[in-house]
């Protein structure tokens, strides 16, 4: 399995094959995050993240560490880190 992630660093341009009428957007929730150490079929971490939906299923997205880790540098390199 692949693991990629589509980092759109404007997000007013994100995801434009998406109908808005279509989607569930979840803005009110906590979102988790797990780090699996070996979860990758290479034996690298994997970092999963857990969503709920408004109807109570949960959705469980899961990538590399180094695809997070990649991602948040670009975000970071193109606005700065928190503060």
């Amino acid at each position: 399995m692949v693991n990629i992630i589509e980092l759109t660093l404007d997000g007013d341009s994100a995801w434009p094959d998406i109908d808005p009428a279509t989607f569930i957007y979840v803005a009110e929730t906590t979102i988790g995050v797990t780090v699996r150490p070996g979860g990758m079929a290479s034996g690298r971490e994997a970092v999963a993240f857990r969503f709920t939906l408004p109807d109570g299923r949960d959705v469980i997205a899961e990538t590399s560490w180094r695809a997070v880790a990649a991602a948040t540098l670009a975000i970071a390199g193109r606005y700065g880190w928190p503060d």
